[in-house]
């Protein structure tokens, strides 16, 4: 059984969070006009940041209760 805030991303799945984090930080603060609404902009560039820090502590706070683990 895996402790409370033990790793449970593996290195794939860490890339591709990463990645995707630092698209959506792209859309939704660097370039807002892409988007056109303010608020609207505040979402994608906050799942960046989630996603960028689930993929830099190798934790996804939403594995845990579905018991996956890609590590």
């Amino acid at each position: 059984m895996a402790t409370r805030f033990s790793p449970d991303m593996g290195y794939l799945d860490r890339f591709l969070r990463m990645i995707a984090g630092l698209i959506l930080i792209y859309v939704g603060f660097i370039t807002p006009q892409l988007v056109g609404n303010a608020m609207i902009n505040l979402l994608p560039g906050l799942l960046g940041i989630l996603n960028l820090a689930s993929a830099l502590t190798a934790f996804c706070p939403l594995y845990s209760p579905a018991n996956i683990r890609t590590r």
